[in-house]
């Protein structure tokens, strides 16, 4: 009983600590993909949720714990996309401005390259995907990089340059522009 209360408390402890380190960057991503404060603070409270109901199944062996939550946070970002999916019918009856409508097509158009962006992402390795998700989620450079996952800042621009590669080819072989 004192033992599963000690794995208890240190299970508690460690999750906080992720919690305090990750939680601006996990609230500043999604805030960037959905736009709204109110469902970027719900759907971020929901991914640490997510990995205190998973967190015994986290295995440093198979992943970093960074990338282990970007994959949860992506999975909720999915789900919320899929989940808010609305039919926007767009005809001349709805009497709204150019710039209006225009706005529309782009966001449709962004959550379309999003999508296609998630789907790239899966078909990289696990170290590659850690490396983009490190170059552009968080904004560190190849020497950030290199320290936290062991490789030389050289090997860190190599792996991104061969997932930047397939990424482009993947939006090259299902005619996706990206502008």
């Amino acid at each position: 009983m004192v033992g599963e209360q000690k794995l208890k408390l240190s299970k508690e402890k460690e999750f906080e600590r992720y919690y305090l380190e990750y939680y601006p960057q996990v609230y500043g991503y999604i805030i960037k993909k959905i736009f709204s404060e109110q469902a970027a603070e719900d759907l971020t409270m929901d991914v640490f949720y997510s990995v205190w109901d998973k967190f015994d199944s986290f295995d440093e062996s198979k992943a970093t714990f960074q990338t282990w939550l970007y994959v949860i946070v992506n999975n909720k970002l999915k789900n919320y996309y899929r989940d808010r999916k609305e039919i926007v019918e767009l005809d001349e009856s709805l009497d709204c401005e150019n710039n209006q409508a225009d706005e529309v097509i782009e966001s449709i158009q962004l959550q379309y390259l999003r999508d296609h962006l998630y789907v790239a992402l899966e078909s990289l390795s696990e170290l590659q995907r850690q490396i983009v998700i490190y170059k552009y989620f968080n904004e560190m450079n190849a020497s950030e990089i290199a320290y936290h996952i062991g490789l030389s800042p050289g090997n860190v621009r190599i792996h991104l340059k061969r997932a930047l590669d397939k990424i482009r080819d993947y939006f090259k072989k299902n005619n996706i522009r990206w502008e």
